[in-house]
């Protein structure tokens, strides 16, 4: 839809009166193209469910906006390079772009590299923070994208599903996020200071590090992490795992297709460990 050409001229107070009366996709619309409906949209505080990313580089960068409703249909954005519909001038994050709509489908014009898809991706990500409110964050990518860990480090479900990933970055998210469900799946990991140099021998360290702080009580941000690699020496994952559960043998409760655990607060975990996977579930 192309928006009507004298929403630019309405002054705040009208915008916002006006943006009340309509639908969010049609609110989203507008923002695109005037500076006058984002402030008012902005000052009215609106949110939604949830927003979830979607990146499977090179080829689909995407954003679902969720409803509280299972009956409404989400609202997508997605970067592509055309669209059966004609593209409209609009504005992201103070950056001119080109845009289309059918229903409640965005499409974004992108550019031809990975660059300037995740620096598109990225501004669209900001100006949808700034006009709406988001309960619930969901991540999925075959890419490491830390901006998304500007507006939350919080999410119910983390999937990344990548060819190459660093020890840095696995540290980070077991640190750093607070996740329900957190899925990390590699077949390789590059040295931190050095990417071209394999560090396979350490990649056990940030998994060993996480079952130690949580059998002690210091950490408490996953309900659930399963992590599965295809890397050489996997052996590893399962041998640092075992170290801790041993030096934690009082703490032992059981076994239920894997080892339960209680901790002193009195939560219980099972965990199962190979040469290739790790997998972590807490019970309650």
């Amino acid at each position: 839809m192309m928006p009507i050409k004298g929403f630019q001229h309405l002054p705040l107070l009208v915008s916002s009166a006006v943006v009340r009366q309509m639908d969010l996709v049609e609110i989203l619309d507008l923002c695109l193209s005037f500076q006058n409906i984002r402030t008012a949209t902005k000052s009215l505080h609106l949110s939604i469910s949830g927003l979830k990313w979607i990146i499977t580089s090179p080829g689909h960068f995407a954003i679902n906006l969720i409803f509280n409703d299972p009956n409404q249909p989400k609202i997508i954005f997605k970067l592509a390079q055309t669209s059966t519909l004609e593209f409209f001038p609009g504005i992201l994050n103070g950056k001119i772009i080109r845009f289309a709509r059918s229903g409640n489908i965005f499409t974004v014009e992108w550019g031809s590299s990975v660059e300037e898809k995740l620096e598109l991706f990225e501004d669209l990500t900001h100006e949808i923070m700034r006009i709406l409110r988001v309960e619930k964050f969901y991540f999925w990518s075959n890419l490491f994208i830390d901006f998304v860990f500007f507006h939350t480090k919080k999410f119910e479900t983390f999937i990344m599903d990548c060819p190459k990933i660093t020890t840095d970055q696995m540290k980070f998210m077991f640190e750093n996020l607070k996740v329900d469900t957190l899925k990390l799946i590699y077949f390789k990991v590059n040295g931190d200071q050095n990417p071209e140099q394999a560090s396979q021998n350490s990649v056990h360290i940030p998994i060993a590090n996480f079952v130690r702080k949580w059998l002690r009580g210091e950490l408490d941000n996953f309900n659930h992490l399963s992590i599965n690699s295809e890397i050489s020496n996997g052996y590893l994952i399962e041998r640092s795992v075992q170290e801790e559960l041993r030096n934690s043998e009082q703490l032992r409760e059981g076994w239920d297709n894997g080892v339960i655990f209680r901790r002193g607060d009195g939560k219980r975990v099972r965990i199962n460990s190979n040469e290739y996977s790790f997998n972590f579930d807490l019970l309650n």
